[in-house]
């Protein structure tokens, strides 16, 4: 009985060992490798630019920590970013903020994307086009 006991906890403790190494790998894999500067414009229906930042980052910062640290009314839900600064996402989704790294459109949630010195962030109002 004492055997069977000290099998399970030794499993016990292997299995939360595995998975907090786990979270760490996956909480810093969308996190910064290296210090640097980054660019986050807020980008309205027009294509004006509304608000540009040059954000300085740290070793293991991650995108949202550097929105929430620089921008006021954070908002995201499920990986989606769902409002900032001025700019909501509408309850009908008739208006929505989309994401680009580098003048491509991101094919992740807020929370996946990953940025080194040097990236632009553009954080664009857009109609929801039905012909799309």
């Amino acid at each position: 009985m004492k055997k069977k006991n000290i099998i399970t906890i030794s499993a016990s403790i292997f299995v939360l060992v595995v998975i907090t190494i786990s979270s760490t790998i996956i909480a810093n894999q969308y996190a910064a490798q290296s210090d640097g500067t980054i660019e986050v414009e807020l980008v309205d229906l027009d294509n004006s630019i509304e608000e540009d930042k040059i954000i300085q980052f740290d070793n293991g910062d991650s995108l949202i920590f550097l929105l929430e640290s620089n921008f006021s009314n954070v908002d995201i839900e499920n990986g989606m970013l769902m409002s900032i600064g001025t700019f909501t996402t509408a309850s009908d989704w008739s208006t929505f903020i989309s994401i680009y790294v580098d003048n491509e459109m991101s094919l992740v949630g807020i929370e996946d994307i990953s940025f080194i010195d040097g990236t632009i962030i553009s954080l664009k109002m857009t109609e929801y086009d039905p012909n799309y």
